[in-house]
């Protein structure tokens, strides 16, 4: 289905799947592992095993495919919703901290996969 309505969206977003490290700010002993389903230059779009609640602060480690070493950034829960296969959910976050040099990274993974031909998404 495609969404006919006006973007409100800020930035672009791109699909792509990249694994993620956070942790919740606040909380000892507490390493997660999820994914990413869509990344733009103020956030992304994660899969996780569990719901969070709105406002929660994470750090994150993503392990982009066009880099060496993970960007390590901080973001905030904007929403996190069941999944429609009932199993995960889809957690919105928006980036808190991020540099100017990480900010060209995420900028460069968006343009190239952009400019490649899409590909249909494997996630429900």
């Amino acid at each position: 289905m495609t969404y006919a309505g006006k973007e409100r969206r800020k930035y672009p977003r791109v699909n792509i799947n990249a694994v993620i490290q956070y942790r919740v700010l606040g909380v000892v002993e507490n390493l997660n592992l999820g994914h990413t389903k869509n990344i733009s230059i103020g956030g992304f779009l994660l899969a996780t095993e569990r719901q969070m609640p709105l406002g929660t602060s994470l750090l994150l480690e993503i392990s982009l495919p066009e880099r060496t070493e993970p960007v390590k950034l901080m973001g905030r829960v904007v929403g996190s919703d069941l999944n429609i296969n009932g199993v995960t959910f889809d957690t919105r976050l928006e980036f808190l901290a991020i540099d100017e040099e990480h900010k060209k990274t995420i900028r460069q993974i968006i343009e190239n996969h952009s400019l490649k031909p899409n590909k249909p998404d494997s996630h429900g």
